[in-house]
């Protein structure tokens, strides 16, 4: 149940989204952060997947 955790107890805002096509909800538990790599890319895409290499040093360090 994600209702907490999006501070949406508002039956308002599930009806407002009732005709979504779709969503992503990903509960994570362990994550390091690190800091942001710049990449270039061309399509709306909201993340990439950085094959092997393409990883930079930096990136290596937290893997």
């Amino acid at each position: 149940n994600f209702e907490s955790a999006l501070c949406a107890q508002d039956p308002q805002f599930w009806e407002s989204r009732k005709h979504a096509s779709y969503a992503t909800l990903i509960k994570l538990r362990e994550f390091n952060s690190i800091s942001p790599i710049k990449f270039r890319k061309k399509d709306r895409r909201g993340w990439v997947v950085l094959k092997p290499k393409i990883i930079d040093k930096k990136l290596t360090d937290y893997l």
